[in-house]
């Protein structure tokens, strides 16, 4: 019996089918490409920037720079010439700190749903129609519509709502997503009563961390100060100001590059900026690019 070829295979499948339901693994649509997040060490971590048509989740506890990332990312798809888009369930998007960051706001789609019912719709239609890029800000913030109808008083809670909520919408999303890169930001949580290993918890349940292809986790681990002398009322006495912040970001899954790599790097709070020399400093030094001898690089 003589041998059936891949390309004999695809077409007597697709004539039978009467539609074009197999291709080959070498057509372009396969091929991955990246988009800058015009931050380097996520870039760096990232294999390139955000991949497209792929899940991407930042989760970590406030004030790690999460929304930034989003908003970074906004104005590096726009510079491209590409669409973007924000869900804004937090309500904390600021048009100035985004302007300042590069975004135009005048080409910016933003929503504030009402229910996650909503953001997730919202979502769907976003990629059905072929935005490049929507930042999801956050998980933790949607409102299932059965909160909504509910008051506070006398409730009876049912659990795992968001989790529900992003399980059946989340296959949903898939389905449709060819070419969209969506940034899911989540919020860290604490579970109560955890006496052994962690305690720290993430909202949205199991299926969001299932089908990202990236997820990242980012900390605080330090902080750059400056002395200075303050007057307490009654005398002078010695103080600090905090002038930076030192972040690591761990990718914690990688479907498209090795996970359980690290980047450190530091935020100024003076310029409202990352340390770029800083950090390209420090990477030469790990790389041997650069020697240090005492305060000499």
């Amino acid at each position: 019996m003589p041998h059936t070829t891949p390309q004999q295979l695809r077409e007597m499948v697709n004539a039978a089918l009467k539609d074009d339901v197999l291709e080959f693994a070498s057509d372009p649509k396969y091929s991955m490409t990246y988009t800058s997040t015009g931050i380097l060490p996520f870039d760096i971590l990232w294999g390139g920037g955000i991949p497209r048509g792929r899940f991407i989740e930042i989760y970590g506890d406030y004030s790690t720079l999460k929304s930034y990332v989003g908003i970074m990312s906004i104005a590096s798809y726009q510079r491209a010439g590409m669409t973007a888009a924000v869900i804004d369930t937090e309500h904390s998007f600021d048009e100035a700190w985004a302007r300042s960051c590069g975004v135009n706001t005048a080409d910016l789609i933003i929503q504030r749903p009402a229910t996650g019912e909503l953001a997730m719709d919202t979502l769907e239609a976003l990629i059905r129609g072929g935005v490049d890029l929507v930042v999801f800000d956050s998980v933790a913030a949607m409102t299932p519509q059965a909160e909504q109808t509910k008051r506070q008083k006398k409730k009876t809670i049912q659990p795992a709502r968001i989790a529900m909520l992003m399980s059946a919408a989340l296959r949903r999303l898939t389905t449709a997503n060819t070419d969209t890169s969506v940034v899911w930001i989540n919020q860290m949580r604490v579970n109560i009563g955890i006496t052994f290993g962690s305690n720290e918890a993430l909202p949205g349940g199991k299926a969001l961390p299932y089908y990202s292809s990236y997820r990242t986790q980012v900390r605080k681990v330090g902080k750059l100060t400056r002395p200075r002398k303050a007057y307490d009322g009654e005398a002078w006495v010695n103080t600090e100001d905090i002038i930076g912040q030192k972040f690591k970001a761990e990718l914690t899954k990688g479907k498209l590059s090795k996970p359980f790599c690290e980047q450190f790097f530091t935020w100024s709070l003076e310029t409202g900026s990352l340390d770029l020399v800083g950090y390209l400093i420090a990477q030469g030094i790990e790389t041997g690019k650069v020697s240090q001898k005492g305060n000499t690089w």
